[in-house]
């Protein structure tokens, strides 16, 4: 009922959006749009954890990985036709008609996965005492800040990458979308491939294999920034790294949320908040130490990668001591 709610109250607001004309008016509708939006963000991760296994989870949010990828790539070029040839408000008329039949469709095809017996009335006090509980948690704060690492180290790349290669390299405007695209379809790539992986090695090889390519990727981009800051060389230093977040992140994210299986939907609603904290505060540091070079990005890349190791190590002592506890 909640994704419903949230849903509906999109809809509700996209059509807002097109219609209003005030300013004001118009900037309270886009807030309370987010409003709505936060609920399927949060309860579709928590319908794959009510759903499947570990392994089928993050084999799924691999599928997720492209289907975002996807839209993320394409939204800005469909926005800018649809801008030029029939006017700014044709974009949220477009989010309008799909979100609504998005809040149509919900109703049909997305059965609800909270079985009844394990329903809780609301609390305010109730949800405080489980934001506790999970955010003392040390597997799922370690998992998940692993994953959104990963993750804002693609972001602060492609966050600085057209003032570094337009302004810095000489990149010619004309070539400059080649190499942003790079990034993007890797992204997605890998992602479809993860999927192929992880049902044939397994979540524990798959993570070693991206942990792997992360770190050399990493490390790759910091050598190159430094000794031969080529464009091609650049991409795919980062392709490497893209390959090594989406075969590890999706499973420490997952692995994370399990880490807590009662409190699934807080972990889903956490997860949401962290991932933009983590990127948020990454993208700031970029900004803070740009200096119009790779040399910034390639290093707070590296001290993300080796920050996810850290936490990484620490998680398997923590296993390793629970383990001598419990016998």
């Amino acid at each position: 009922m909640t994704i419903q709610m949230g849903l509906g109250l999109f809809a509700v607001t996209s059509w807002g959006c097109v219609f209003f004309n005030n300013f004001d008016v118009f900037l309270l509708t886009r807030f309370i749009q987010g409003l709505g939006a936060a609920a399927p963000m949060v309860i579709a991760f928590a319908i794959i954890l009510d759903k499947f296994d570990s392994s089928k989870a993050a084999q799924m949010c691999g599928v997720l990985n492209i289907f975002i990828t996807g839209v993320m790539a394409g939204a800005p070029i469909l926005g800018s036709i649809l801008t030029i040839y029939f006017g700014w408000q044709s974009n949220f008329l477009l989010i309008a008609i799909l979100s609504t039949i998005s809040f149509l469709g919900s109703f049909y095809l997305i059965p609800e996965t909270l079985l009844l017996k394990d329903r809780i009335p609301f609390s305010v006090r109730q949800v405080s005492k489980d934001y506790k509980r999970i955010t003392t948690n040390f597997p799922y704060m370690a998992g998940t800040t692993i994953c959104f690492l990963l993750f804002a180290g693609l972001i602060v790349f492609i966050a600085n990458l057209s003032l570094i290669f337009i302004e810095y390299l000489g990149v010619s405007r004309n070539y400059y979308g080649f190499y942003q695209a790079t990034t993007m379809i890797s992204f997605a790539l890998f992602s479809f491939v993860s999927v192929k992986v992880i049902g044939r090695f397994g979540p524990d090889i798959t993570k070693k294999i991206g942990l792997s390519a992360a770190s050399c990727g990493a490390i790759s981009l910091l050598i190159t920034a430094y000794l031969y800051p080529d464009p091609a060389l650049i991409c795919a230093c980062m392709v490497v790294f893209s390959a090594g977040v989406t075969f590890a992140g999706p499973i420490y994210s997952v692995e994370a949320a399990n880490a807590v299986p009662q409190l699934r939907g807080i972990s889903a609603g956490m997860n949401n908040a962290m991932r933009h904290v983590i990127v948020a505060g990454i993208v700031a540091m970029g900004s803070l130490t740009f200096n119009g070079s790779i040399i910034p990005v390639a290093l707070l890349i590296v001290l993300a990668t080796f920050s996810t190791l850290l936490l990484i190590v620490m998680l398997k002592r923590q296993s390793v001591k629970s383990r001598q506890i419990k016998q």
